[in-house]
């Protein structure tokens, strides 16, 4: 198994045991900005000691030169990150974190748009348009079959 697919299995296993630690969490009292709030200090207290660890705690390394396009990007993937997160533990709040991941796993589509918009690439392919056509069918479903709690 190579070290990609490892990572994306690895990430799906860490997204689904967050999910249900946040929803239990939210559930005894704690707010989603809070519960946001504690796990992003923790994010970067993660990210700070893993830099560390490498060497490379400097925040502008000898081979990154970022550009004035390069902050802009940052700040957009810094924030969209930041809402998204927040958004989705309002969201787990107030229906289920089962529910709440199979409607949010809609994301590769979103994705596929705003790379496309932004960078004008395209990674569409008949398995890709298949892929989004069941993505969109399990969104239709889950939406359904669920009722509000």
């Amino acid at each position: 198994m190579n070290f990609w697919l490892l990572s994306v299995i690895s990430a799906s296993l860490l997204w689904g045991i967050s999910y249900a630690a946040s929803e239990h969490l939210l559930s005894r009292g704690f707010s989603p900005p809070l519960l946001f709030f504690l796990q992003a200090a923790l994010g970067c207290l993660a990210g700070a000691v893993i830099l560390l660890a490498r060497g490379r705690l400097g925040l502008v390394g000898p081979d990154l030169k970022p550009t004035a396009p390069d902050w802009m990007w940052l700040v957009v993937a810094s924030g969209s990150a930041t809402a998204a997160a927040l958004l989705i533990l309002f969201a787990v709040a107030a229906r289920n974190a089962p529910v709440t991941a199979l409607i949010e796993i809609s994301y590769p589509l979103p994705t596929a748009f705003f790379c496309w918009l932004f960078f004008r690439q395209s990674h569409l392919n008949w398995q890709v348009a298949a892929g989004a056509v069941l993505i969109i069918t399990g969104v239709i479903v889950v939406m359904a079959g669920s009722s509000p709690e």
